[in-house]
């Protein structure tokens, strides 16, 4: 997407896949050697049912502790057709972390270069009906989706006990001199007021929309997410 990548990053072959990889290996011995319980996050640099790298890492995971769990963060586009890769550690997976940035396909299909509205659905679904997880679907506010926050209800309500997750825009160098119109949650931008209104209206499903965001700035759409919305 926009917000994190200028071009495709997949690393299949040569040194550098080498050394990440080897990298990888010694990480599974560790992880299978250590006698306590494991939390892992997998992962926040990538997807890990699109990385050959981080599919051949799932393929040899193995925990020693039953009670380790893992967090997986992904685009989603994968899930039904790739969730083999995970059945050894099924058991273990307890939480998601989705991006969708979007809840409309016009939308999501924008800020999301190159991904399919329909076929995200499908895995959504698929995950909603098929894994006994708890998922939260991220969603970075920006100029070009933050008419979709309006739809948050009708979303949640496809997807009963899940929730959303709403963060600031940063820059992370991707934006070719666009970011400060995307930034909405800047005190100087030109519609900051419109978005402080429409956050602080009242909605439906409170307990199933939160924030982490921090910042310095008061005035900031993160404070005032964090101010107005629950935590589950």
């Amino acid at each position: 997407c926009p917000s994190c990548r200028t071009e495709l990053l997949f690393h299949k072959e040569g040194p550098e896949y080498e050394r990440r990889r080897n990298l990888l290996k010694h990480m599974n011995t560790l992880i299978a050697n250590y006698e306590h319980p494991l939390k892992m996050d997998l992962v926040g640099n990538g997807d890990p049912f699109a990385s050959k790298l981080y599919i051949e890492f799932i393929n040899e995971l193995e925990f020693k502790h039953p009670d380790s769990t893992v967090l997986i963060r992904t685009n989603g586009l994968f899930l039904k057709n790739r969730w083999h890769m995970v059945k050894k550690i099924e058991s273990n997976v307890k939480d998601f972390q989705i991006s969708i940035d979007a809840f409309s396909k016009e939308t999501y299909e924008k800020v999301r270069r190159g991904a399919n509205w329909e076929k995200l659905l499908e895995n959504l679904d698929w995950l909603h009906a098929n894994v006994d997880a708890r998922v939260c679907l991220m969603f970075v506010v920006q100029a070009a989706n933050l008419d979709d926050m309006s739809l948050t209800t009708s979303f949640l309500s496809r997807y009963p006990g899940w929730r959303v997750h709403f963060q600031k825009i940063l820059d992370w160098g991707t934006w070719d001199g666009t970011y400060e119109a995307q930034a909405v949650w800047k005190l100087e931008h030109p519609i900051y007021a419109e978005v402080q209104a429409d956050v602080e209206s009242p909605r439906p499903h409170m307990d199933r929309i939160r924030s982490e965001v921090h910042t310095s700035e008061l005035q900031s759409l993160a404070y005032l997410v964090c101010s107005l919305l629950l935590e589950k």
